[in-house]
């Protein structure tokens, strides 16, 4: 395993961490839904970026979990879609 793959996948993931973070602390704040999306694509394409989707399966399907994860988090997240579940959650 390449030592740069493993330090980017940490970088990521602490990123994410503080992005995810930053999200909970200021939840009125929307952009952080937007970069949640964004570290999640960025997971995803990682494993091919790095070279690693065919030399470690381990750290590449890691990956995907992770940023699939991140994705859908940061999707419900953002305005249009939280606003669409409180809607529906929400009797009128």
């Amino acid at each position: 395993m390449d030592d740069a793959a493993t330090w980017t996948m940490v970088v990521l993931g602490v990123v994410t961490a503080a992005v995810a973070l930053g999200s909970m602390a200021m939840s009125e704040d929307r952009v952080t839904g937007y970069a949640l999306v964004l570290m999640g694509v960025l997971f995803v394409g990682s494993p091919w970026v790095m070279d690693v989707a065919s030399t470690d399966n381990d750290m590449a399907v890691t990956a995907w979990i992770v940023g699939a994860v991140t994705v859908v988090a940061g999707l419900l997240s953002l305005p249009g879609i939280e606003q669409r579940m409180h809607h529906r959650l929400i009797p009128h």
